[in-house]
């Protein structure tokens, strides 16, 4: 339905600790998809490989102002670096990246406590002597925070991902998983057909006495492919819909089929007059057919 993930996927950003060398390899490589993530282990070659080239003379050295919800008004200090080997647990290379390193700083330029040094990773590409390419990977990390506040935003107040279906354990995880796959479901319609979304929005909004998920649905699914969640009264409001639908449509061919009964009779009987009177005017069949 969707199709090939590079075509509704141009950069995907996900969180420290949830990739490896082989992975970010093949998602470039096989799927045709950048990505930025941050490295989550200060051990990892790669940030070894990193810090070592920031020690270089010639590594390029970048100043960007930043405004934060909680540091406030920060100066960042980033170094990009490129062609950087990827190397999983048992060393083996499987392909290279881009990196970017920054620290931290308050706008007199003291570092600022318990702030560590990032780690970016990226397959996107950068030149290390521009300070808006290497600051850009930096921007997308950030602003992974925005997807996720919105994400949680939606999942609770949309799909009610907080009011829990049951205590069972396994119920409890597989509403979870369903929210979860409906949520992307969602995000992916909106990339691939937002217009066709847009007009189908107003359906999603949290129900009045909430619970759209929290309480058993009916499930319709189409030939053609769509499939819905209802609640009984919404499922028992498409069906009198429907059958209304239905009835004015039957009705509406019943009068037309018999408008045109009605239509072929008076034919045939001003045919069956206009004859009988020719002939009673001593016609021949002929000139009869002909003034018809």
């Amino acid at each position: 339905m969707l199709g090939p993930a590079r075509d509704w996927i141009d950069v995907l950003i996900f969180d420290r600790g949830y990739w490896g060398a082989r992975f970010l390899t093949e998602l470039k490589e096989s799927e045709g998809v950048d990505y930025v993530t941050r490295s989550g282990n200060d051990n990892l070659d790669f940030v070894k490989d990193v810090e070592g080239l920031s020690r270089l003379e010639t590594t390029a050295w970048h100043e960007v102002d930043e405004t934060h919800s909680r540091l406030g008004e920060i100066r960042a200090r980033m170094a990009g670096f490129e062609n950087v080997p990827l190397i999983d647990a048992d060393g083996k290379q499987w392909g290279d990246c881009q990196a970017v390193i920054a620290d931290e700083y308050d706008r007199q330029g003291r570092r600022i406590p318990d702030r560590p040094r990032f780690y970016y990773v990226t397959s996107l590409p950068i030149v290390p002597e521009k300070s808006d390419s290497v600051a850009a990977v930096r921007r997308y990390y950030r602003d992974r925070w925005s997807v996720e506040n919105q994400g949680f935003w939606v999942l609770t107040k949309r799909w009610n991902l907080d009011m829990l279906a049951g205590r069972n354990y396994n119920a409890i995880r597989a509403r979870l998983n369903f929210v979860l796959q409906l949520y992307n479901a969602e995000n992916c319609c909106v990339w691939k057909h937002p217009g066709l979304y847009d007009e189908e929005m107003h359906r999603l909004r949290r129900p009045a006495a909430g619970d759209r998920l929290g309480k058993p649905c009916v499930m319709l699914y189409t030939p053609d492919g769509k499939v819905g969640a209802f609640q009984a009264n919404e499922y028992a409001k498409l069906l009198g819909t429907a059958a209304k639908e239905m009835g004015r449509a039957q009705g509406v061919a019943e009068g037309k089929a018999q408008a045109k009964a009605e239509a072929e009779a008076k034919i045939k009987a001003e045919l069956k007059t206009s004859i009988y009177k020719a002939l009673g005017e001593g016609k021949n069949i002929g000139d009869i057919l002909n003034d018809l």
